[in-house]
């Protein structure tokens, strides 16, 4: 399965990481004060501090509601999930590890590979939404390199909180409504995130 993951994206000569990989720089990053992409900043170097702990701490604490353990040991179509993101990236940092958790419980049948959105430029503008390069952005894959759905980059209740935001400020800066979100995050537990994926996996194009 590996090597189908892999010629998904040999054309377009794109640099994975698999998840551990992923870690690794993310504790570099931090070691070294800076973070991914082009824009190197201050604020975005601190972000990247944050969400290295916020992903180890989701690393130690979620787990595979039993739903969707079993679903994923009946599971029969591989498949390759590609996530675009950046170190900095809070929503990444919160939704990552729940696609790591799923990739790890299906034993080998979800290859989870992640590549930075400023490195790709190309592949990003494949991937938009609503004509912005939000992320992170999940593509599922077949062997063949048939698409089978795409998600992100944040389920609904976070979605709602940044949308009434944007429509309604009411006084509240974009770091007080960053830090409403997050507050949701850790208050839902992936619990949407892994309903949302579940849904998506289990509608059929995973049954094939």
């Amino acid at each position: 399965m590996e090597t189908g993951c892999t010629v998904i994206c040999q054309d377009k000569k794109v640099r994975t990481y698999n998840y551990n990989e992923y870690m690794e720089l993310m504790h570099h990053f931090v070691s070294a004060g800076t973070t991914s992409g082009k824009e190197q900043t201050a604020d975005k170097n601190e972000a990247t501090k944050m969400n290295l702990v916020r992903m180890n701490r989701w690393n130690k604490t979620i787990v595979i509601p039993e739903y969707f353990q079993t679903f994923l040991n009946e599971m029969k179509q591989p498949q390759c999930w590609t996530v675009i993101s950046e170190a900095w990236c809070g929503d990444s940092a919160q939704i990552i590890p729940a696609m790591a958790k799923i990739a790890e419980a299906s034993d080998g049948k979800i290859n989870l590979q992640l590549v930075f959105r400023d490195d790709n430029p190309e592949l990003m503008d494949e991937h938009l939404t609503d004509g912005n390069k939000a992320i992170p952005k999940l593509f599922a894959r077949d062997l063949n390199g048939k698409t089978l759905f795409e998600w992100g980059p944040r389920p609904a209740g976070a979605v709602s909180i940044m949308s009434e935001w944007k429509k309604n400020p009411a006084g509240k800066t974009k770091a007080e409504a960053l830090e409403q979100l997050h507050v949701w995050y850790a208050k839902n537990k992936q619990l949407e995130v892994l309903q949302e994926l579940y849904h998506l996996l289990s509608s059929g194009s995973a049954q094939a």
